[in-house]
């Protein structure tokens, strides 16, 4: 046993270190007893006895060992006092806070100090702060922790260590952030002469005020009064609620008062500019601390500091006053280039109840400041919109967002949501107005052939003549139209037909009224052309008067790419056209395609054909889904 211990002895002297005597042994960690004379012929003085250690012979060790380092009431404490040798402790006692029940005010800086003792080793500490649920807020690694306080009650953890020894203390309720006085201003800035009181009349506390550090003031109860120019810092003492209280510093410049102030005759800003307008004060120190204020809140506002934010087209007069009386005005011109035209990114969106949309617009013209908007849903059953535009469906059904420019120019446009179930039809809840050109009896009576036009055309003509088919236009349009419908309602739309039989008589005009009123979604003119027999291909046509044309322009892109991926014909492109009275006769996003040329011989056979008119109504239902973006 005891040339285990004597190597244990060796070990420790590897591990010999400087403390209270240069050649103190520390023993490891993990020795249980240490029997009679097991250390008898130690060269050291002084022996480090770890906390494991719980049997220890008084006579461990030899005459030579005079202090014995360990724990209170431990094995090594009363073998010393048996051995007469001298026992120094190497616990941490007393962590203790210099205020362990700290009040402050809410935004103030609290200041946690630990202390604890030891007789030997370096202390360091651990200071944690815990919120009310126990969560730890911050950490510092020394004796002082400091933060700002909030309204809120904290506890407060320390850990206490000096190398041999660690404990730990909580203290509940340590700090508390009491409710901040109310005070009368944020900060106080008076002329000589001028009084101010320091509370807001809604605090109700008991408050005193203690002291002001500098010659510049006088006080009378919870007011005070500028003496001379200076700054001082006023202490308030605030009870608590629970009897506590706490002090609060209150700065408070003095100034001499403004004899003169100027400003600008005039100044000039564009909407959403911002400047600072320039004020001259005499004498020169006086106090700069103004009331501005703007005669029209609407054109420009103005800030504490003199910053004016131009906000719409107009004038304002631009007013700083002085606390002496002494006021000056500026008169402020806002140039605004207002919006002359709002688009909606999207004319259609199509959701399910759940999903969301964010919709966008374009401003015109681009120099325009103000390019901001607000939404508004026709049925906020259906969808809702928020204020940054983001649409939400809520239930099946249609309404329209409408999209209105804040400059006060009155521009506006719309974007209509259809809200379709799970896994409805590509086109469900679209109504489509398919008006098939022509008719057999033609009306030769002029009308106009746009709203207010005084260029005038007959009411509606036959169209051409198939050079193969020998049949008239008015009845390819018909049959094509009448197998558009069909897949149409296959996808789940609604679909409006002008006609269903060719002995009607209508105007251009009535078959655009019939599809206005129906509030159709999109107006297909569908036509057939005529020309030379060597002109072949298919083409579309849109107006560009009136409303909806850059969605009629789409329309008609979308139709005739449709019909070319459908059935691979020649493509003769989009194109303008202000002359056809159907189109400008309608009020909604229209187009009229053109199918192939009647006059050519390849063409009138396939126009005749059921298979290529399939494809072509396959090839106007895609353009329409495209169009739709289902």
């Amino acid at each position: 046993m005891k040339k285990i211990l004597f190597c244990l002895c060796a070990l420790a002297l590897l591990l010999c270190c400087a403390c209270a005597e240069e050649d103190l042994l520390m023993l490891p960690d993990g020795i249980v007893s240490i029997e009679s004379e097991a250390f008898s012929d130690l060269p050291c003085s002084a022996v480090f006895v770890p906390r494991s250690v719980v049997s220890l012979a008084s006579d461990a060790f030899g005459e030579r060992v005079r202090t014995i380092y360990g724990y209170r009431g431990s094995a090594s404490e009363r073998a010393a006092q048996e051995a007469g040798k001298t026992f120094i402790p190497v616990d941490v006692s007393d962590i203790q806070l210099e205020d362990p029940s700290l009040l402050v005010s809410a935004g103030a800086q609290a200041v946690v100090r630990a202390s604890a003792s030891a007789q030997v080793g370096e202390l360091s500490f651990t200071i944690e702060l815990l919120g009310e649920d126990g969560a730890v807020l911050q950490t510092s690694t020394g004796s002082v922790l400091s933060f700002t306080a909030s309204e809120s009650v904290y506890d407060v953890h320390v850990q206490a260590s000096n190398g041999y020894d660690a404990q730990s203390r909580l203290f509940p309720a340590a700090v508390t952030g009491a409710r901040p006085l109310l005070l009368a201003e944020e900060s106080f800035h008076i002329d000589v002469g001028q009084s101010a009181a320091l509370l807001d009349p809604a605090e109700t506390r008991p408050v005193s005020l203690l002291s002001f550090d500098a010659d510049c003031l006088s006080a009378d109860g919870l007011s005070v009064c500028g003496t001379a120019p200076g700054t001082a810092l006023v202490s308030l003492r605030c009870t608590h609620d629970d009897g506590r209280s706490f002090v609060s510093e209150v700065p408070v410049c003095v100034y001499p008062p403004a004899t003169r102030l100027s400003v600008p005759s005039s100044m000039k800003l564009t909407v959403f500019e911002q400047a600072a307008v320039k004020v001259t004060l005499t004498p020169v120190d006086a106090n700069p601390h103004l009331t501005w204020t703007s005669s029209n809140e609407k054109v420009a506002v103005v800030d504490e500091d003199g910053v004016v934010l131009a906000l719409s087209g107009g004038t304002a007069t631009i007013t700083a006053r002085a606390f002496s009386g002494k006021s000056a005005s500026c008169t402020l011109t806002v140039n605004e280039t207002k919006p002359t035209k709002l688009t909606a990114n999207e004319l259609f969106v199509s959701l399910t109840p759940g999903q969301s949309k964010a919709l966008t617009y374009t401003i015109a013209p681009a120099a325009a400041q103000n390019k901001l908007a607000s939404f508004q849903s026709s049925d906020e059953a259906v969808a809702t919109v928020d204020e940054d535009g983001l649409v939400t469906a809520h239930s099946t059904g249609r309404c329209t967002v409408t999209i209105t420019s804040l400059s006060n120019s009155g521009v506006i446009d719309t974007c209509t949501v259809i809200v379709t179930r799970e896994g409805a039809k590509r086109l469900e809840g679209v109504i489509i107005g398919v008006n098939p050109g022509h008719q057999r009896v033609p009306i030769l009576r002029l009308y106009p052939i746009a709203p207010g036009s005084s260029t005038m055309k007959p009411g509606c003509k036959s169209g051409a003549h198939g050079i193969v088919s020998d049949k008239d236009e008015y009845e390819v349009n018909l049959e094509a139209s009448l197998v558009l419908m069909q897949l149409l309602q296959q996808e789940g739309a609604q679909v409006v037909m002008t006609r269903t039989t060719n002995d009607v008589s209508l105007t251009n005009i009535e078959r655009a009224d019939i599809l206005n009123r129906a509030n159709v979604d999109a107006a297909i003119q569908v036509h057939c052309n005529g020309g030379s027999s060597s002109e072949y291909g298919i083409s579309s046509y849109y107006r560009t008067t009136g409303d909806y044309v850059d969605e009629s322009r789409l329309l008609a892109e979308t139709l005739l790419s449709g019909m070319l991926s459908s059935t691979g014909g020649a493509d003769r492109g989009v194109h303008v056209c202000n002359t056809y009275m159907s189109l400008n006769w309608s009020f909604t996003p229209a187009a009229l395609v053109e199918l192939g040329y009647m006059t050519n011989r390849t063409e009138d056979a396939l126009l005749n054909d059921p298979a290529y008119q399939l494809k072509l109504a396959q090839g106007l239902v895609e353009g329409l889904c495209r169009y739709f973006g289902r």
